[in-house]
């Protein structure tokens, strides 16, 4: 197991001369964590770089994840219970026993890059890829670069774990044309506080406000909230304004925002490559995206197959594209079938927004098995065998 060594850049000063690292994952989120370790528990020297100056950033907002996401070790993320789901649709109303918990992706991603560095992972902060080292049209590290201190990093194999929401994300898929503005998902979010104090998940799917996606209320803690909304074609800050402004729920009726948060999601075609020469894309870095949950459980499970993949490849002394190949194989054949059956149900609503989601909750209202795979969908638990039993009702 390597030494775990921590890195952090101020103002211009210049770290000693790197090494070459077997594997260099851009981006310390849950992918890229996730990535490192198991890449650095394969016995793989690993640099882990992260574009801000903290692990689970202010731009990390609280998300509701299944009960059986918790391992013992993820507990200190826990921030509130759920008890209730309430879905507002156009006209339908629906109420339904849930369960779950809301964690703080801030405390979760620094539990995950902990975990990263016990394993052996080398971690450097404030540390921006500006671009890829090439060899032969063949990846061979990475460029960091900030202010005016730069420096390349070489590598065996590079994880763009780097998400979709900064201008300096996505490297692998900008290398392919990067994303079309109407395939993202934008997002904002605010941190309530004097909300009314609830265990209750609501959620509301309202062309007007969100379209093709949805707005929400998550309990926190001690009259906290997590309000947030998100949709195509949108301007996230001034369609949330706007809700909360004409529509003013009732739990929000006293609360203020302490905190913003603002991302965007690409929910374009999955089955895209993610694997080229030297290089592997995971995370939202390769549209291993939920459309209706957070998707957390799905980038963990990717990301370990990602670095197990990459030492594998090293072992074998074939790092490209043919050799991560397994890693494009694998996470295609667990994921890649429920993730397009969440596509095509997403664009299959999209076409007329109020007037599905009113009848699908209105089937839901006396429909037990319906209503067991609207949760699974929401909390991202089962996704694939709720999609299932979905599509093969001729109503839905």
């Amino acid at each position: 197991m390597h030494e775990s060594v921590f890195h952090y850049k101020k103002g211009l000063s210049q770290r000693r001369k790197v090494e070459h690292y077997d594997v260099i994952v851009i981006g310390a989120g849950p992918a890229g964590c996730s990535a490192a370790k198991k890449a650095a528990e394969e016995g793989a020297k690993v640099l882990l770089l992260e574009l801000q100056s903290q692990v689970g950033g202010p731009t990390k907002s609280p998300v509701w994840v299944p009960d059986d996401f918790l391992r013992h070790e993820f507990k200190r993320a826990e921030v509130s219970e759920v008890a209730s789901l309430h879905i507002h649709a156009v006209g339908e109303d629906l109420t339904l026993q849930a369960e779950g918990k809301i964690i703080d992706r801030q405390i979760l991603e620094k539990l995950l890059a902990a975990e990263a560095a016990e394993a052996g992972a080398e971690l450097w902060l404030g540390s921006p890829v500006k671009e890829l080292l090439m060899e032969k049209e063949k990846v061979k590290g990475v460029v960091v670069e900030s202010g005016g201190w730069r420096e390349g990093v070489g590598g065996e194999v590079v994880i763009d774990a780097s998400g979709s929401g900064w201008e300096l994300s996505g490297i692998f898929r900008r290398r392919l044309g990067g994303w079309k503005r109407e395939e993202m998902i934008f997002l904002s979010e605010y941190m309530m506080a004097n909300a009314l104090p609830k265990k209750e998940v609501e959620i509301w799917f309202t062309s007007y406000f969100a379209p093709g996606g949805k707005v929400w209320i998550y309990p926190l803690e001690d009259g906290f909230a997590q309000f947030g909304i998100s949709g195509l074609r949108l301007h996230p800050d001034a369609a949330l304004d706007e809700f909360l402004g004409v529509e003013n729920p009732k739990r929000l009726e006293r609360a203020v925002p302490l905190a913003s948060f603002r991302g965007q999601l690409p929910i374009d075609d999955p089955s895209l490559p993610s694997c080229g020469e030297g290089i592997l894309a995971v995370g939202s870095a390769a549209s291993q995206t939920r459309v209706f949950s957070s998707g957390l459980s799905l980038v963990l499970e990717c990301g370990e197959i990602a670095g197990e993949v990459a030492v594998d490849s090293i072992t074998e002394g074939d790092t490209s594209k043919e050799g991560l190949l397994p890693y494009e194989k694998r996470w295609k054949e667990k994921f890649l079938g429920e993730l397009r059956a969440e596509r095509v149900l997403h664009k299959s609503l999209s076409v007329a927004w109020d007037r599905r989601f009113r009848e699908l909750v209105r089937l839901a209202r006396e429909d037990a098995e319906l209503q067991r795979s609207l949760l699974c969908l929401m909390e991202g638990r089962e996704v694939g065998r709720a999609l299932l039993r979905m599509v093969e009702r001729k109503e839905v």
